[in-house]
């Protein structure tokens, strides 16, 4: 699977590239929608579209991404708008991030929708249930860190390994785990861990 970054600052393609690149087959990045050559092969790819510095296309880009067979799309939101401001393009996405979100978090959202996982933030999830709208059980009740958490622990991974991968503490890592099982009411992390297993194909099963 392709990995591509739609992006007007250098450095966070530079950035998003480096990193992505050890969990994709292929990378590419662009500055703009216009830039992406007319007959670029879209399939089975994940799009991380940096709204923040190219404000107003995200409209461009979900019309050319629209219809494309196994395409998500992670959207790094901008930091003058809130979450509940990119509702809109709930359905169209698999991913909106928060502004604060880090490199690292945002390839593993790369990583995580490229399993069919959705990932909403906290506040719109919960805005959204409000008006009964159909989300997965992750876009519910976890937050991102922890629906990353869930996706390791599918993987078997202990603590210590998914706070290795995160960059977390041990001590941090083990505090989502508990959350994780908290809120999915599962008594253990091999429930989680099956559970975790069932809700999305693994990575790299397209």
């Amino acid at each position: 699977m392709r990995a591509v970054v739609i992006s007007a600052s250098g450095l966070v393609s530079e950035l998003l590239l480096d990193a992505l690149k050890a969990h994709f087959e292929e990378t590419n990045s662009f500055d703009s929608v216009e830039a992406v050559p007319q007959h670029f092969a879209w399939e089975n790819c994940i799009t991380v579209f940096d709204a923040g510095s190219l404000p107003g296309e995200a409209p461009k880009v979900l019309q050319v991404l629209a219809g494309v067979k196994h395409q998500r799309t992670v959207v790094m939101m901008s930091t003058r708008l809130d979450a509940v401001a990119y509702s809109g393009l709930v359905g169209q996405v698999s991913a909106l991030m928060p502004p604060s979100s880090t490199i690292a978090e945002i390839v593993l959202a790369a990583r995580l929708v490229a399993s069919g996982i959705v990932i909403l933030p906290t506040e719109l999830a919960a805005r959204l249930s409000k008006y009964d709208v159909s989300m997965p059980v992750v876009t519910q009740s976890l937050t991102d860190r922890e629906a990353g958490v869930l996706y390791l622990l599918g993987f078997g991974f202990s603590d210590k390994k998914i706070a290795r991968e995160l960059g977390l503490h041990d001590a941090t890592a083990r505090t989502h785990v508990r959350s994780v099982l908290k809120k999915l009411g599962m008594e253990n992390r091999t429930m989680a861990a099956l559970y975790a297993s069932r809700l999305e194909p693994r990575l790299g099963a397209e």
